[in-house]
C-alpha cells in the first residue's frame, strides 16, 4: 500500500510539473491602431479634414499623395488616433510613427 501511495505522489508531482511547464509563451506583437492622416502645413499645424483613415504609417506610406515619402526632417502628414481634429491643431513633437515626411 505505501509503495501505491509513492506512485500516485509520484504522477501526481509529475502531472504538476508538466502543466507548470506546458504553458507556452505569448508572443507579443506590438499593435499598431490604424491612424486618421492629415496634410500638415509648413508650420505643423493640421488643414482640414483627415486625408486616410484607420491606416498605419506603411498603409499611409502607400497611398499616391504629394511628396510624402518620409525621407526629410519636414513633417507632410500626422497620424491621429482622433479622427475629428479640428484644422489648425498643432502636430509638432508628434512620435516618428504618427508622422510623415516630405521627400524635398
Amino acid at each position: 500500500m505505501k509503495n501505491f501511495k509513492m506512485g500516485l505522489m509520484a504522477l501526481a508531482l509529475t502531472f504538476a510539473i508538466g502543466a507548470a511547464f506546458s504553458t507556452k509563451a505569448t508572443a507579443h506583437k506590438k499593435a499598431f491602431a490604424g491612424l486618421f492622416w492629415y496634410q500638415v502645413d509648413a508650420s505643423q499645424k493640421t488643414v482640414g479634414a483627415p486625408i486616410y483613415s484607420n491606416d498605419t504609417k506603411a498603409q499611409a506610406l502607400a497611398e499616391p499623395t504629394q511628396d510624402c515619402a518620409d525621407v526629410t526632417s519636414t513633417m507632410c502628414q500626422f497620424g491621429s488616433t482622433n479622427g475629428s481634429l479640428p484644422t489648425g491643431t498643432s502636430a509638432a513633437g508628434a512620435d516618428v510613427d504618427h508622422r510623415i515626411n516630405t521627400t524635398e
